[in-house]
């Protein structure tokens, strides 16, 4: 199982020049793989990539709770960035689908 978590912003708070952070844990499965999709979609985007139970677990998460999680995911890698909620989200349900 694979899904994403697509979060938006009005303004990248990040390198926009980096397409790909890789974030590395005990837990390599976690929140590891994210690209920077504004190079391809106009808007300050990213993109998680989850898989196999985590993919289920985020699936099983409201669209809120789900969001906010990776948000922090996100603050925890850019302690020196105050990450602001994203202005829309979406969450793939491949498993549900």
């Amino acid at each position: 199982l694979m899904n994403k978590v697509i979060l938006i912003w009005n303004d990248a708070w990040w390198n926009e020049t980096e397409y790909f952070f890789m974030r590395i844990t005990p837990q390599p499965h976690r929140f590891a793989f994210w690209v920077n999709v504004n190079k391809w979609n106009d808007r300050p985007a990213i993109f998680c990539y989850l898989i196999g139970q985590e993919a289920d677990r985020m699936e099983r998460l409201s669209k809120t709770a789900a969001t906010e999680e990776v948000r922090q995911v996100l603050q925890t890698m850019y302690p020196e960035i105050t990450v602001p909620p994203p202005i829309e989200s979406y969450i793939t349900t491949w498993k549900q689908d």
